[in-house]
């Protein structure tokens, strides 16, 4: 019995680009791409302290508490640009919806880091 053209088979996900495929070498790559994502907002923080009056000489003779909570910062921005770059590259959805999240995270680590930043480093003086 004859029942017409067939129907739609099961929906093949869309190729997965080749920048977003899981092999180890690309997974080493994109993390060094979230390490270096981490490095220009570490970058920016120090543009931002220098900016607000902090010296550069009261963070090479900061105690241990300031050097702690400087620290604290960097890690809060390398690990947030990681996070942020990896699930823009591995998360499945949108891509509209992969770039806002990672624009979400990496402007929340940001202003963590800094504002870490800020409250550990004294004004310079004069």
């Amino acid at each position: 019995m004859w029942g017409g053209p067939p129907g739609p088979g099961p929906a093949t996900p869309p190729p997965v680009p080749a920048w977003r495929r899981a092999t180890f070498g690309r997974v080493v790559l994109q993390v060094l791409v979230g390490f270096l994502m981490g490095f220009v907002l570490v970058v920016l923080m120090v543009i931002v302290l220098f900016s607000a009056g902090r010296s550069p000489e009261s963070l090479g003779s900061a105690n241990q508490q300031v050097q702690a909570r400087l620290g604290g910062a960097f890690w809060i921005l390398i690990l947030g640009a990681e996070l942020a770059w990896l699930l823009f590259v591995y998360l499945k959805s949108s891509a509209r919806l992969r770039t806002a999240l990672m624009l979400a995270i990496l402007a929340a680590a940001f202003a963590g880091g800094t504002a870490l930043a800020l409250a550990a480093v004294p004004r310079a003086l004069g």
